[in-house]
């Protein structure tokens, strides 16, 4: 054989060669040879304020978690899995969007798909138990489910519900999403379990009760008390027995989930949505100017039990909230959307080759007044409005006690403040092709058209949709001439202003109260007291039981210009509340506030300053259905009553032709805000 024909022989089969290894890589990468096994039940739990390093599993000294150790036997475990802003809301946003908090805004707009919204398009019962606060159905994370209740407050009432949602549900697929915030604030625990860690020698100021524990923490953020390191460790006792709590309802649905024969069917996702200061950083709470972004506020636990994992497996690379929507779409075989900002676990639970899962190399955070980056070695944090720098050398000082900024070097500190700026211009892009924008009112009441003297004042308006027949046909407008109050001129003729500690009683047909209408309120809190304030509260009686609504101020937290303002329904039946329905929020306490309560068959709907804050379907009736003429009490600090109105369309409108609707206004406003078609 000649040279040549040698030569083009191992040319061929050099050529031959790199054809067969391109060839294998496609089929690699395309994922033929690695097919993962299909996964039909997905349950995410979200255990909020939970940090990893209070768990047995990650190196905690106490049997806090003997549950999720138990899972962790035959689950990953992700050493270093974190989020990027560490606050409630917007961190379970990224849960379930695959977006970085900064991405959205809230409400959260209707068209941004949530990880419930993808699967029950694709036939899969979708289920949520939250706590409610920010993890309500107002802000638009509930949004794809087809059941929820976002007012589980109790761990035992947590797995009773959740395990009668598996029981009905376990003969088809299904998503269901789990939150509680029994280990947040406040710190109090079962005595049972705080005895397992409470030190009996113990004598400073900390108590494991509501009230006290939230006062000793307020005046510790605010300077006004010393904390020692017995108090910051009475305070992680009381932490760890709630850890222990939650870890045992945990463990009861996982044990109802075997019962049910339904474990190697079900991906297991545990995880929280922060880490939690304990004075570290000379504060309390989720974070601190010291130090917004430490690893023990964004770093939180992940464990995924897969039936795809024959045994444990611990992940040291960086994750993220993000990665948890791609991760469930990809063990179930569905497609994950081109703009989902995060990437699938799956292919590491699977044991994948490598060119499936792309390594981080940094993890992004961002909130209000900060951002930061961190990579494996250093975190850098800018403060938005000043510009002022913070490095951590994570290698040297994993604490993160000692800002380094001026010892490090400029080009290593350019690289990272690059980073930053990528992260921030591909999330304002991404924000622009998605079109995500604040749903709000078309108009905002700036102030009330009324004149008054300078106390604090209510205003309440009862509307409904047959306005015009409101003199002449109304079953409840009642004249006050008897009853001894200050009239006061406002925009319809005059109003009532109370007195403090005034009461006033009168009777309504309360059976009007059992279809379509509407309430709604402009307050201004105006008065300063040093404990909570009772703004307004109504009682409807009726012969099924009372509804009250009420409201607060908190004047307790310094000279702050926004004030905790809380707001109830509910109702009382035989002296037990029945169901309830309430919020909180941050108001400012000079301005005007707008309130709207509406309700139709089956919805009750709730709005503050514009936005949607609650919702609650099938319990109408329960609220407002009531059988028999009784009364109205009022009472509260300093209030404004315009023309009280109560009635209902289809008292009106004649039987035949019965129509159950709400008030025009208020339906006009819930289709603006895209909640009504």
């Amino acid at each position: 054989m000649s040279k040549n024909k040698g030569k083009k022989i191992l040319k061929y089969k050099i050529t031959g060669f790199f054809c067969l290894v391109i060839f294998i890589f496609i089929l690699v990468k395309t994922g033929i040879f690695f097919q993962s096994p299909k996964i039909q039940n997905f349950i995410l739990i979200s255990v909020d304020d939970l940090r990893p390093d209070r768990l047995q599993c990650y190196g905690h000294t106490r049997n806090t978690s003997p549950g999720l150790d138990r899972l962790v036997q035959n689950g990953a475990q992700f050493q270093n899995a974190y989020i990027s802003w560490p606050m409630t809301l917007r961190s379970h946003a990224s849960m379930f969007t695959s977006l970085y908090p900064s991405v959205l805004e809230f409400p959260m707009d209707p068209k941004i798909k949530t990880i419930a919204s993808i699967l029950k398009e694709h036939g899969y019962n979708t289920g949520a138990f939250t706590g409610g606060g920010y993890m309500s159905y107002n802000f638009g994370l509930l949004n794809g489910f087809k059941e929820y209740d976002d007012y589980v407050k109790r761990p035992d009432v947590l797995a009773n519900k959740t395990n009668k949602w598996l029981e009905k549900n376990q003969h088809q697929k299904f998503f269901l999403f789990l939150h509680t915030y029994y280990v947040h604030q406040p710190y109090v625990a079962p005595p049972e379990y705080f005895k397992k860690f409470a030190d009996p020698n113990y004598s400073g100021p900390v108590e494991n009760r509501s009230g006290k524990i939230t006062s000793f923490i307020r005046k510790a953020n605010a300077g006004k008390v010393k904390v020692t390191s017995e108090d910051r460790q009475r305070i992680l006792d009381i932490y760890d027995a709630q850890i222990i709590r939650i870890d045992e309802t945990i463990h009861q649905i996982a044990a109802h989930l075997e019962r049910l024969k339904l474990m190697e069917k079900t991906m297991l996702i545990i995880t929280s949505d922060h880490g939690e200061q304990f004075f570290e950083y000379n504060r309390f709470g989720h974070t601190s100017h010291g130090n917004p972004f430490a690893d023990i506020s964004t770093r939180v636990p992940l464990i995924i039990y897969s039936p795809v994992l024959p045994d444990q497996v611990k992940i040291n690379q960086f994750v993220e909230a993000i990665d948890i929507p791609p991760t469930i779409l990809d063990a179930a075989g569905l497609k994950i959307p081109d703009y989902f900002q995060g990437q699938s676990l799956y292919p590491l639970l699977c044991k994948k080759p490598r060119l499936f899962y792309k390594k981080k190399k940094e993890i992004f955070f961002r909130n209000r007044n900060f951002m930061g980056i961190r990579t494996t070695d250093a975190k850098i944090i800018v403060t938005l409005k000043t510009g002022e720098l913070k490095l951590f050398d994570l290698i040297n000082d994993p604490q993160e006690k000692k800002n380094v900024i001026e010892n490090y070097s400029y080009k290593k500190t350019k690289s990272l403040l690059k980073k930053i700026d990528h992260f921030v211009k591909k999330n304002e892009e991404l924000r622009e092709k998605l079109k995500i924008s604040n749903i709000k009112l078309s108009q905002e009441i700036l102030d009330h058209p009324f004149s008054f003297d300078k106390k604090t004042l209510f205003l309440s308006s009862f509307h409904n949709r047959i306005y015009r027949y409101r003199k002449n046909n109304s079953l409840v407008t009642k004249k006050f001439q008897k009853i001894p109050f200050q009239f006061i001129d406002s925009k319809y003729k005059k109003g009532i202003l109370l007195k403090p500690k005034q009461i006033i009683y009168f009777q309504i047909d309360s059976s009007v109260m059992g279809d379509a209408g509407a309430m709604e309120f402009s307050f201004k809190i105006n008065k300063k007291t040093n404990q909570k304030q009772k703004i307004f509260q109504m009682n409807i009686d009726g012969e099924e039981g009372v509804i009250t609504i009420h409201a607060t101020v908190f004047w307790d937290r310094g000279k702050k210009i926004t004030k905790p303002f809380s707001f109830s329904l509910f109702k009382i039946s035989q002296g037990k509340i029945q169901i309830e329905q309430n919020f909180s929020h941050f108001l400012k306490w000079k301005n005007w506030h707008h309130l709207l309560l509406a309700w139709k068959p089956n919805e009750i709907y709730i709005f503050l300053d514009g936005h949607l804050i609650s919702k609650k379907e099938n319990e109408t009736n329960i609220f407002f259905k009531q059988n028999t003429t009784k009364n109205i009490k009022l009472s509260g600090e300093n209030f404004i009553i315009d023309e009280l109105r109560i009635s209902s369309s289809s008292r009106i409108i004649r039987p035949h032709s019965r129509k159950q609707h709400l008030d025009d206004k208020v339906l006009e406003r819930l289709k603006s805000l895209g909640y009504l078609r």
